[in-house]
């Protein structure tokens, strides 16, 4: 496909989408040779948009800061080990 018709796949979709929905955020990506491309297309409410791609941005780190913390929190000793020592 041309760079033009996949911008008019991503638009056509993200306008259906809008027909149903008070704002519609899409995104997509694929590679190209050695590059990863992208496209991002809305429909509907701005500010709503923004506050989607703000969360999703934010509940990701959120997530990759909690797979950190938990892979340095040492295992608790089994119940009575404590009296062994």
């Amino acid at each position: 496909m041309t760079d033009k018709e996949l911008e008019d796949l991503v638009l056509t979709h993200a306008q259906q989408l809008g027909e149903q929905f008070d704002s519609v955020l899409v995104m997509v990506s694929w590679q190209d040779g050695t590059k990863t491309r992208c496209l991002k297309k809305r429909s509907g409410n701005w500010h709503a948009a923004l506050g989607m791609a703000h969360e999703f941005v934010s509940e990701a780190q959120a997530f990759d800061v909690g797979c950190e913390v938990a892979a340095k929190i040492e295992p608790p000793e089994p119940p009575e080990e404590w009296k062994k020592a």
